[in-house]
């Protein structure tokens, strides 16, 4: 058993789409448009996938809380800089919880927490 994907709902897909894929770093992997529903599944074969849904009978998305989803990535700083670049804000970290791991937390557009994870295999 493996996990396939965890969704999302969101406010506005093409905003998600550049905040995720040309900020963030993450691949398309394949995409279901209808009428009042668009769904984008990001990432590779390989991993689970993040599933972004913008239904337009949902009035209203709240990703607020104790909720946040990781992302590893190559370097967190550098997307960062890009985040911030676009009106994004820094909310927590460096966190090092270990030798080889370092964190940091950001907002998506819909206020979701986005845990980018940095792993020093090398360590």
């Amino acid at each position: 058993m493996k996990l396939a994907w965890t969704t999302i709902y969101v406010k506005d897909m093409e905003e998600s789409l550049k905040y995720y894929v040309e900020l963030i770093g993450l691949n398309i992997h394949h995409r279901l448009t209808q009428p009042d529903v668009d769904l984008v599944f990001l990432g590779n074969d390989d991993e689970a996938l993040l599933e972004l849904i913008e239904d337009k009978a949902v009035k209203q998305v709240d990703l607020k809380g104790n909720f946040s989803i990781g992302i590893q990535v190559e370097s967190a700083i550098e997307i960062i800089d890009k985040l911030q670049k676009e009106g994004y804000e820094l909310i927590g970290g460096p966190i090092q919880p270990n030798v080889i791991t370092k964190f940091w937390f950001v907002k998506d557009p819909d206020g979701l927490r986005v845990q980018l994870v940095e792993i020093d295999e090398s360590a």
